[in-house]
């Protein structure tokens, strides 16, 4: 358990001083010239309902499988660092596996075949919540390096 002079600590390392130099973290995903991702950082998409954001999502992950580029979605990611999470908690199994095959046409791969670098969770069983909770839902994007993986999770 943490005492206050812990959370005093956790206060003053988080602190940023317009004295302070940073460099910018190595980019790893961009949408033609703009950076949309760097190492270390997540994103977050929302957009109104039926405004394209699954479709572009994919693209993005399917330019992260390949670690190159898909419509105008271009990924560069360290190959330590390559393993995709895609998370939906909405959507059923089967529309779940027509977002799998959308981000596989995508990157050009079969979709007979199970990529090895994207694990695909519907997690829209393990939740209990009621409508009223669920109309509360909003679409977002996680993306995290760090370790050996990366995280993409897309949450409708």
């Amino acid at each position: 358990m943490m005492n206050t002079t812990d959370y005093e600590n956790i206060w003053q390392k988080s602190l940023i001083h317009v004295t302070d130099k940073f460099t910018l973290p190595p980019v790893v995903l961009q949408a033609g010239e703009a950076i949309i991702g760097t190492l270390g950082n997540f994103s977050v998409s929302t957009g109104k309902a039926k405004a394209k954001k699954t479709f572009n999502v994919s693209a993005i992950v399917a330019a992260a499988l390949v670690n190159g580029q898909v419509l105008e979605y271009k990924a560069s990611f360290p190959e330590s660092k390559r393993t995709i999470l895609y998370f939906d908690t909405e959507q059923s199994p089967y529309h779940c596996q027509l977002v799998m095959q959308r981000i596989l046409k995508l990157a050009k791969l079969p979709i007979d075949k199970e990529p090895q670098n994207l694990k695909f969770s519907h997690l829209r069983a393990l939740l209990t919540l009621t409508s009223a909770e669920k109309s509360f839902a909003t679409p977002f994007t996680i993306r995290q390096m760090w370790g050996w993986w990366s995280l993409m999770a897309f949450v409708i």
